[in-house]
């Protein structure tokens, strides 16, 4: 790993990293009711919905309580979506995309890169200051655009020794998806490939210049752009391209962690809401559907439940560990994909792919080259 001295440097604050309400531990559930669900979330329902949401906090809560009485490696909790429905929770994915018409063109060509067997035991990069704070992506299928943002903040951070943001709404208003690569653009879903390739094509504006706000989404669209308008603000951030690493090798994506950086990295978050702490397990071997992507900025071994990749989400600082989860690293685990359109597939690509690792974790890992500031 490289030692990055980071220089201080204006950083946009990040309405997402704040945690304005403290849930309970899994340790603390005990009598826990909806009532004290609703205070500490802060939501406000209205009398009939108040009712609907009550009882799926309950059979929630029935789940939450039932696996945290085994002994699985994981505990699961209660957050912000502890009274949301499984269907409700795939606006927190990169949307549902299933109805995508798919083809068997070839994917593109990889790159490999030699693979160093002395790695070191454990990798965190936020240890290098070069992680930018967790955000929230809220109710918009775009954690594409935030773990692209998030790993082009990290290599820029890496390449100058100077941290800052890099604007998300640019790429979920203004990114052209024009062969439906892992949805249909913006809130619809795309992948971090695409956003990198914008990165080297246009540029992007700082996060204070081009900020999200997430409430614009509860009506579908995705805001407008302001790419190539009077009103377009300042190209901060350039890239020349990307590298791709091989499809399903874990050797390949430890190597890159460890000695590159972190990785935009495409997983199956359908099993994510309710996780709490510990090292993840809950993710099926066949049949796994990924659709949701995160940054991979480390790798480790807990003493108790073994290997792990850590993981930051977009789902706000107030899930899992901080805004972080840790999934089992391990090689193998493979299964099917059957909803390649979910991930990282065209209009061009076949349905059905081999994915290997927890949650699919091994079969699309990127990271973008060049990054510099302009």
């Amino acid at each position: 790993m490289k030692s990055v001295l980071i220089a201080s440097a204006v950083v946009s604050s990040v309405w997402g990293n704040a945690i304005p309400h403290r849930f309970p531990r899994h340790t603390e559930l005990e009598g826990y009711s909806f009532q004290d669900y609703v205070r500490h979330a802060g939501k406000k329902y209205s009398r009939e919905e108040y009712g609907k949401r009550e009882s799926i906090f309950e059979e929630n809560m029935k789940k939450i309580r039932l696996h945290n009485l085994g002994k699985a490696s994981w505990k699961m909790g209660v957050n912000q979506f502890t009274d949301m429905s499984k269907d409700e929770m795939r606006t927190y994915f990169g949307a549902d995309k299933r109805a995508l018409h798919l083809s068997t063109k070839q994917p593109q060509s990889m790159l490999r890169h030699n693979v160093n067997a002395s790695l070191p035991s454990s990798v965190d990069w936020r240890d290098q200051n070069v992680i930018s704070p967790v955000k929230d992506q809220g109710h918009c299928g775009s954690c594409w655009a935030f773990a692209s943002t998030a790993t082009i903040e990290s290599y820029a951070a890496i390449n100058t020794g100077i941290m800052n943001e890099v604007s998300m709404q640019e790429l979920v208003s203004c990114m052209p998806n024009d062969d439906s690569c892992g949805g249909v653009g913006g809130c619809g879903g795309a992948t971090a490939e695409l956003a990198f390739d914008y990165l080297a094509e246009n540029g992007l504006p700082e996060e204070w210049a081009y900020g999200y706000y997430p409430s614009t989404y509860k009506s579908g669209k995705n805001g407008d752009c302001l790419f190539g308008t009077l009103t377009e603000p300042a190209r901060f951030v350039t890239g020349t391209g990307y590298v791709l690493l091989p499809r399903n090798d874990y050797n390949e994506l430890l190597n890159a962690v460890a000695n590159i950086g972190p990785m935009a990295v495409n997983v199956d978050a359908s099993e994510w809401s309710s996780y709490e702490s510990g090292v993840f397990t809950g993710c099926p071997q066949t049949d796994v559907d990924i659709n949701h992507v995160v940054q991979l900025v480390g790798y480790g071994t807990d003493p108790e439940y073994g290997d792990y990749w850590t993981i930051r989400n977009s789902w706000s600082a107030l899930y899992g560990e901080s805004g972080y989860i840790r999934i089992a690293r391990s090689e193998g685990y493979c299964g099917l994909d059957y909803h390649n359109g979910d991930g990282v597939g065209c209009s061009y690509d076949p349905t059905t792919v081999e994915v290997c690792g927890m949650c699919g974790v091994l079969y699309d890992s990127s990271y973008p080259t060049g990054v510099a500031y302009l």
